[in-house]
């Protein structure tokens, strides 16, 4: 018993003179993993690597949702297993050495490099293109064209690829019933075209979100899935809601509520879940009866209650600007085995949907 001790007492002496050394030595070297929840010298350490490289963040020494969510960007952006916990080859890939704290002012964050396809298993969003045009300016070039015409170049953008890198990186959802465990990847926001720098989130009709999540190796959601991704989001946000009529579907108005929602989301950094800026595009039995209209429901107040109770009122090419995309890998683990998530929307698993089974699972 002594003898045990004393092995486990030498070992905690060695890691705290690692961490005293260079608080991310112990990390380095595998003796230590930081995750949410960890605490201390070795947090603030690389917190402030975080933060040399683009994703801002107070070195307080506290592992908490925000942290995770830069440790997750970055190691989509590097191609890295993206889990949130920082062992050695996250830390191999932080640059420089931010160990130490340093009073000299932080540089300018500069351009991450572009993760590779899949970083979310089973999801396969191509490589942004190295000359790929800004979230600003590709919407500014569909100003003199219709809805339809706009919603075929936005479409376009984001099949090359044109999709900013926080976006490829998915968040699990986890959802348990009756003892059995199921864990969704989650796009942390709705779909955008752009750059982490500058992005739009496009309100796209069903078809052509339908195609998009098709070939990403996605589905959309259901009613019971935007619930679900309420409850769980880290960002809570307000709906931005502009006047009615006519010109919401115009470019003009989709910049107003961006502008609106950029102002309550820029405070926290990319990658988290967020919820309650959109309504969602999404899968529901109703449609049957009505195959030629578009589903859309959410736009979630601050209370849990949706703006938008499921309708079916609009045809399916009708756009605006509060609509979103949300998707949803295929890909799923149930209790540990790799399912197929449009298998489980058949069988009406009453995590995924409140209808029973779902047999409209994709828009024609």
């Amino acid at each position: 018993m002594l003898r045990t001790m004393t092995i486990a007492t030498c070992f905690v002496l060695s890691v705290a003179t690692l961490a005293a050394a260079d608080p991310l030595e112990a990390v380095r070297s595998g003796q230590l993993l930081l995750r949410r929840g960890s605490r201390g010298a070795s947090v603030a350490a690389l917190q402030r690597a975080l933060t040399q490289e683009g994703y801002p963040l107070s070195a307080d020494g506290v592992f908490g949702i925000r942290t995770e969510a830069a440790v997750r960007a970055f190691q989509g952006s590097r191609g890295l297993s993206v889990d949130g916990i920082v062992g050695r080859a996250t830390v191999g890939a932080l640059s420089g050495d931010a160990s130490q704290p340093t009073p000299q002012p932080q540089p300018t964050p500069q351009p991450q490099p572009q993760p590779t396809p899949g970083s979310t298993p089973g999801v396969t969003i191509p490589a942004r293109p190295s000359g790929a045009r800004a979230g600003s300016v590709v919407l500014s070039s569909t100003n003199s064209l219709s809805v339809s015409q706009r919603g075929a170049v936005l479409e376009r953008e984001i099949l090359a690829g044109n999709v900013p890198n926080f976006e490829r990186s998915f968040v699990t959802l986890t959802l348990r019933s009756g003892g059995s465990t199921l864990e969704l990847q989650v796009c942390p926001d709705w779909l955008a075209v752009g750059s982490d720098r500058d992005f739009v989130r496009v309100p796209l009709d069903p078809r052509s979100a339908q195609r998009i999540a098709d070939r990403f190796g996605c589905v959309l959601p259901t009613r019971a899935l935007v619930n679900a991704i309420w409850q769980q989001a880290s960002l809570k946000l307000r709906p931005v809601t502009l006047p009615p009529g006519r010109q919401m579907q115009s470019n003009e108005w989709l910049r107003r509520n961006e502008a609106g929602n950029e102002a309550q989301r820029r405070i926290s950094p990319l990658g988290l879940l967020v919820s309650g800026l959109k309504k969602d595009v999404v899968l529901t039995n109703r449609l049957n009866a009505r195959p030629s209209q578009v589903a859309i429901y959410g736009w979630h107040r601050q209370n849990g209650n949706p703006w938008q109770p499921l309708s079916t009122v609009h045809g399916w090419s009708y756009v605006d600007y509060s609509h979103g995309i949300r998707l949803i890998a295929r890909r799923a683990k149930l209790d540990g085995n790799t399912v197929d998530l449009d298998q489980l929307y058949a069988r009406g698993d009453s995590r995924v949907s409140d209808e029973g089974a779902l047999t409209w699972r994709r828009y024609r």
